[in-house]
């Protein structure tokens, strides 16, 4: 009878705190939020059965949260805190841990991924729930990165080995909520197509409802926060790699590879305030998209050859893509994404062939010597 009276009791308690957390999660705002650098985990992965309990009232309140939309925004509720767990066994180089964690919230991402795709209601107010889960994975992806920049600065007290193990845990987290934002485009996508045709709008009338419902739901407003970051991000590394140059120049290293980022940085904050200040919101996020996928603007090791073909290769794959896009008669006007991206992928292909340039120089100055070495060894045995 006491076991039993337990076991009532320690449901009782989960089922108030899930009720808690509900009624939490339904007066949070659509704010921006951003990592909090002394923000910490609510709960603390290396507390054995405190942890576990907690991880059981976090499904707990899933199982009270009704409706797919609802759930899917809960799952990105707790994908945050996964994410803190990680940044926190991170910190205290608990890697394996961090993996472990990192992992079981891609499967997380992957039962979002499965609500949104199974999305149904009436066209429009299933358009705005769609656009209310895509702004929160934008957040997600948004507190990735946040977490990127916090390693990389502390990269210099990691080994090699370690480094490679957490740009590994991240690589999984960003992969997998780029694959969620993928699912969802896509969704919102199909739904712009069957209220069109359900209420017999041109593309210009539904890209109009779009606008409305973003507004009304301070999308808009969160979109050119968001872009302003992007910016503060690109003039970071800018600055980062001003630096290293200096410092790289004292000590009398290659700078070819650190100019080279600075000189596509530097293009792509130009273009890309441009957009911004245009209002061209829609065209900025591919733009940066497309340069976080290449590579531009994390700071990183700076681009030798071959992370300049790679970043070139990848901006050539987008450019095609909208190129397609536009080809088969998508509504919006891609042209200036694809002029950026263009002139930025022109910088990368014009860099590495200077490069190669000066590498062909070097060859021909080690042949050169090597036969002038050759010459001389056979006259001596002439002689």
């Amino acid at each position: 009878m006491k076991n039993k009276s337990l076991i009532v009791s320690l449901f009782a308690v989960l089922l108030l705190t899930s009720f808690a957390s509900i009624a939490l999660a339904q007066e949070e705002t659509s704010e921006d939020i951003v990592i909090p650098a002394n923000e910490t985990a609510k709960l603390n992965p290396d507390a054995g059965f405190s942890y576990g309990l907690g991880r059981a009232i976090e499904n707990i309140g899933m199982l009270l949260t009704f409706g797919k939309s609802a759930k899917a925004e809960k799952g990105l509720q707790n994908a945050y805190q996964r994410l803190l767990e990680v940044r926190e066994m991170i910190q205290e180089k608990r890697f394996a841990i961090a993996e472990k964690i990192a992992n079981e919230s891609a499967a997380d991402i992957e039962a979002i991924k499965a609500r949104v795709k199974s999305l149904e209601d009436k066209p429009e107010k299933q358009l705005e729930l769609e656009l209310k889960i895509q702004d929160k994975i934008e957040k997600h992806q948004e507190n990735i990165e946040k977490l990127e920049a916090e390693i990389e600065a502390m990269k210099d007290n990691l080994t090699e080995q370690e480094q490679e193990k957490v740009d590994a845990i991240v690589e999984n987290m960003k992969n997998k909520t780029a694959e969620l934002k993928s699912a969802a485009k896509e969704k919102i996508a199909s739904t712009k197509t069957k209220l069109k045709a359900e209420k017999e709008l041109t593309d210009d009338e539904v890209e109009e409802i779009v606008k409305e419902k973003e507004s009304e739901l301070n999308i808009t407003a969160l979109q050119e926060k968001r872009a302003e970051r992007a910016i503060k991000r690109l003039e970071w590394i800018i600055g980062k790699t001003e630096t290293r140059i200096a410092k790289a120049q004292e000590k009398g290293f290659n700078i070819t590879a650190l100019e080279s980022r600075l000189a596509t940085a530097t293009d792509l904050i130009a273009k890309a305030q441009e957009l911004k200040d245009a209002g061209q919101l829609d065209e900025f996020d591919i733009v940066i998209g497309e340069a976080k996928e290449a590579g531009i603007m994390k700071l990183g090791k700076p681009f030798d050859e071959k992370g300049r073909e790679r970043a070139a290769a990848v901006i050539g794959v987008a450019i095609e893509k909208l190129r397609a896009r536009m080809a088969e008669g998508e509504n919006r006007n891609l042209s200036e994404a694809i002029s950026v991206l263009t002139r930025v992928q022109e910088k990368l292909q014009e860099a590495a062939k200077e490069n190669l340039s000066k590498a062909e120089e070097q060859i021909r100055e080690v042949v050169r010597e090597r036969v002038k070495e050759q010459a001389g060894k056979q006259t001596e045995s002439e002689e």
